[in-house]
């Protein structure tokens, strides 16, 4: 799935669930915030290290920098109109070819942060970006 649409869907998921949250907090208790798929978008590419997310991240980015260069591998003469390979950018595609079939070599399983049936290893963090020790997150996410 695409992280777009992905971040769109968690983020209309989260309404529902930050609505419940916050109308059952204690006295004391910080609300959970809100948050639109722009900002889901932003965490799913910026702020986590599971290799699995991290893997189709990567491939996302180089898929777009690849369609990018696609564009200006073939090149028009404007005087004789005949067509030709901008031999840089061919440089610069077999780059980003060769960086794709790398990341999709690697096995998330040998990677850092991977813990099996999860997307993050909550003993590997120190602690996560809504506490947890108070509520029983999955939970909420099983509701």
């Amino acid at each position: 799935m695409d992280s777009t649409v992905l971040a769109q869907q968690v983020a209309e998921f989260y309404i529902k669930l930050r609505n419940r949250v916050n109308r059952q907090l204690l006295d004391g208790e910080t609300p959970l915030p809100p948050m639109n798929a722009a900002t889901v978008l932003e965490h799913i590419r910026k702020h986590q290290q599971d290799f699995e997310v991290k893997q189709v991240v990567l491939l996302e980015e180089l898929q777009e920098i690849r369609e990018t260069i696609m564009d200006s591998v073939l090149e028009q003469n404007p005087r004789t109109r005949n067509i030709r390979g901008n031999l840089s950018q061919l440089a610069a595609l077999e780059k980003v070819l060769k960086m794709e079939l790398l990341v999709h070599s690697k096995k998330p399983e040998n990677q850092a942060f991977y813990c099996p049936g999860a997307r993050l290893d909550p003993s590997v963090r120190s602690k996560g970006p809504v506490s947890s020790t108070t509520k029983s997150l999955y939970h909420y996410w099983r509701q």
